[in-house]
């Protein structure tokens, strides 16, 4: 759903910045994931796959206003 999203604004880009909002959004999933996966692989190894569900579910929870 985000994708459709993204492509949808940015067919609204100007010329001179076209694919610029794409490739940003990108480059913050893939800073995420790279981000994401050695930690939550730590944690599961620590703690188990109960704290790594915790935190899936609760940091998307944490970011809405």
């Amino acid at each position: 759903m985000g994708d459709s999203i993204v492509a949808e604004k940015a067919k609204l880009e100007p010329e001179s910045s076209r694919g610029h909002l794409q490739s940003t959004c990108y480059a913050c999933r893939f800073f995420g994931l790279m981000i994401a996966a050695p930690l939550s692989t730590v944690i599961y190894s620590a703690h188990g796959p109960m704290y790594v569900v915790l935190l899936m579910a609760a940091l998307p929870a944490a970011i809405v206003p």
